[in-house]
């Protein structure tokens, strides 16, 4: 119920900020609204529908399911002559309708930080995430996770010719009990270590 409160505001904010009420206070900026003289809100919400046919990827008892997801997300960019700070959150709401234990809240928090030198350019992106999924390797129900990346890179371009070095460090945790799981008479465990 918190979570629908939460995506209920945000959705109220968003058309505060696309209405007439709000011109005085916001005024567009090319992407995004401008706050103020230097900060840029860059609001979005998306809203799926789709239909899965088989939602446990089981092979002998197939689940079939539609499921709504609705997605908000909001940015606030810092542009700082050649240089950008960035901050967002997004909130996305999966709801399968007749599997509803399924059904899960997502939420994701970014900072980034972009220069740009005149001989090169050096990018940071620091992103946590709380979320119920499974990766695609993964026979399994969708498990608690939380996952933290910090990515770190450098880029270099001339005339025809761009060069891009990074370095990504990922962490996740899953935030389950340990997770039995058997299919084709392969068993697997996913458990956090720690």
């Amino acid at each position: 119920m918190k979570d629908r409160f939460i995506l209920v505001i945000a959705v109220f904010t968003l058309i505060f900020a696309f209405s007439g009420s709000a011109k005085g206070a916001l005024t567009r900026a090319g992407e995004g609204l401008k706050l103020g003289n230097a900060v840029v809100f860059k609001p979005s919400v998306k809203i799926e529908e789709s239909y899965d046919d088989n939602i446990f990827f089981s092979k002998d008892d197939e689940k079939s399911d539609f499921i709504t997801s609705v997605t908000v997300d909001m940015n606030f960019a810092l542009p700082l002559e050649d240089h950008l700070l960035g901050f967002g959150y997004r909130i996305k709401r999966i709801d399968f309708a007749e599997y509803t234990s399924e059904s899960s809240t997502h939420r994701y928090l970014t900072a980034t930080a972009k220069f740009n030198f005149n001989a090169f350019k050096v990018g940071m992106k620091a992103q946590h995430e709380y979320f119920f999924d499974r990766d695609a390797s993964e026979y399994t129900a969708r498990i608690k996770r939380e996952r933290d990346n910090f990515d770190f890179g450098f880029q270099k371009e001339w005339t025809r010719l761009g060069v891009e070095l990074g370095y990504r460090l990922r962490r996740e945790k899953y935030l389950s009990d340990s997770v039995l799981d058997t299919v084709e008479g392969i068993t697997r465990y996913y458990y956090d270590e720690d």
